[in-house]
């Protein structure tokens, strides 16, 4: 009996010694999500992936960086600022600081005042940015054009090209879910441009900037949450937007076709074929390519 108990207690200390060595392993300094082995790249959050694939921008406490593929470090660009998105050229990105978007150039040190606003996303070809204006920041005084959105419920976004502010109004298309405030607040410029995804709190949708066609869903659970930002992939043909403690893809149909759980603040990596993305709940950076086939 005294061998037998011997040996339980051996099988027993060595039962947690395989439960120390998988929790030491496999413990949250290297998280496994989406998938098995992603490569480790940073950490932050809102990682947004550089157009040449050879680097990312993200934010972390409160400071916007850039770090390299091949050179770990990160180099600091803009204090007390978030949310920013790469120019389509890479030369520079948008950003927001103070209720305001900024265009930071590389290299340059002037930061460029563009409109009163949140949430900066260009448009593939650089020519459009899309924001998010909460009702308190629409006056005459805070934007580059005296257009601004006098509905309830409106899309807006920066025509560079003619230095326009432009207004697309969801009135027709919100009013008829009742008293809901809720604004668009996370943008992705979709096929041709023409496109431009947004997503609230309880709603995901897209409008026809041309036709003013809109086709959206809205969150059929309470609890439920999209959140930004909203990444569309052309090769792909899916949205990548967060929902809850998961990232989603979604097709131009608003149907979703794929789901990575324990993710957030997703984007396509430039080859279109991974993501780089944050670990929820942990501000881990990893990019994942994956087999589409």
């Amino acid at each position: 009996m005294g061998r037998l108990s011997t040996l339980r207690s051996s099988s027993f200390l060595s039962i947690i010694y395989l439960v120390f060595i998988n929790l030491t392993l496999f413990s949250c300094d290297t998280p496994r999500y989406p998938e098995d082995d992603p490569g480790f790249w940073t950490y932050g959050e809102w990682p947004d992936h550089a157009p040449s694939q050879d680097s990312i921008l993200f934010v972390k406490d409160e400071t916007i960086y850039v770090v390299g593929f091949n050179d770990p470090t990160p180099t600091a660009l803009v204090t007390f600022a978030s949310h920013p998105n790469y120019h389509p050229e890479g030369r520079g990105f948008a950003y927001e600081k103070d209720s305001s978007i900024y265009l930071k150039f590389f290299g340059i040190e002037t930061h460029l005042f563009l409109t009163k606003g949140l949430h900066p996303a260009w448009s593939q070809d650089g020519s459009k940015l899309a924001f998010y204006l909460p009702r308190e920041l629409r006056n005459l005084e805070t934007v580059v054009d005296p257009q601004v959105c006098i509905e309830d419920y409106c899309i807006q976004y920066l025509d560079l090209s003619q230095n326009k502010l432009t207004s697309v109004s969801l009135n027709q298309t919100l009013d008829g879910y009742g008293d809901n405030s809720e604004l668009p607040t996370y943008f992705a410029w979709g096929p041709g441009d023409s496109i431009l995804f947004f997503a609230s709190e309880h709603f995901l949708g897209w409008v026809n900037i041309e036709s003013e066609m809109v086709e959206m869903i809205e969150s059929t659970n309470a609890y439920s949450e999209f959140m930004g930002p909203l990444n569309w992939s052309e090769k792909n043909e899916l949205l990548l937007i967060g929902k809850n403690n998961s990232t989603l893809g979604y097709d131009l149909d608003l149907e979703e076709q794929r789901s990575w759980s324990r993710t957030s603040h997703a984007d396509w990596t430039h080859d279109e074929r991974g993501i780089v993305y944050v670990v929820y709940g942990h501000d881990y950076i990893f990019e994942k390519s994956f087999n589409w086939e």
